[in-house]
């Protein structure tokens, strides 16, 4: 395969991320995600990965099968990540905005 692996993955998550805010089915997205997840994880691409993981956990709590709020613990995020201080700081900020959503507090 040829072309530029970074920007296939981006394009990948930016696809997802619309389709959730254009209000495509739940279950479709759902699907594409964990689809998407594993084209990630082949090509070691951790920080879409983390990204698309956010979407789905929000997805999965508006289809009601996410009952626990249950994240990647953000150590696992990181990992491989070197010190990507920028990923932390998404990371944790989308799990502040879901958990205030679903008004999980205790998430937080």
């Amino acid at each position: 395969t040829s072309g530029d692996v970074l920007v296939a993955m981006a394009q990948i998550h930016l696809n997802n991320y619309l389709r959730y805010n254009a209000g495509v089915n739940l279950q479709t997205i759902a699907e594409t995600c964990a689809s998407n997840q594993k084209t990630m994880a082949e090509r070691n691409q951790m920080l879409f990965l983390v990204m698309d993981r956010q979407i789905q956990t929000s997805v999965l709590k508006l289809m009601g099968e996410d009952e626990d709020m249950t994240f990647l613990p953000v150590e696992q995020h990181i990992l491989g990540l070197g010190s990507n201080e920028s990923i932390s700081r998404v990371t944790y900020n989308y799990k502040a905005f879901v958990s205030f959503m679903f008004r999980c507090y205790d998430d937080v």
